[in-house]
């Protein structure tokens, strides 16, 4: 677990099992905003090491049909299509406050941000 605040993890596609390679597909930054909803909606201080929610990141529909259209997703292209958010067994209770906003394209990758309020 982090213990020290400001930690960005880069990118972690060199970093996945034992492969020595950079893995293909479409970038996918995420930005995480922690508000205080107890104080104003600040940045939630001293959160860095503590346990204080657990999430799931939702993603827009068409965005990911988008990235399913292109190369190396063949298999997400059948998983989108027997599942959808209201159906999922993680987001059927509602996905709204877990549901990112995200710009950009498949060329030159996609930002998802998402302020989880605690």
């Amino acid at each position: 677990m982090l213990t020290q605040s400001g930690i960005v993890r880069g990118d972690i596609r060199t970093s996945f099992g034992t492969a020595s390679c950079t893995a293909e597909g479409v970038p996918l930054r995420i930005e995480l905003a922690l508000p205080d909803n107890g104080s104003g909606c600040a940045p939630f201080a001293g959160a860095a090491g503590t346990k204080i929610i657990t999430s799931q990141l939702a993603l827009p529909e068409q965005v990911c049909k988008t990235v399913s259209g292109t190369a190396g997703y063949v298999q997400s292209v059948r998983n989108m299509a027997r599942t959808s958010l209201e159906d999922d067994t993680v987001f059927r209770d509602g996905h709204d406050s877990q549901l990112a906003d995200v710009t950009g394209d498949v060329d030159s990758g996609y930002t998802a941000s998402l302020a989880v309020r605690v």
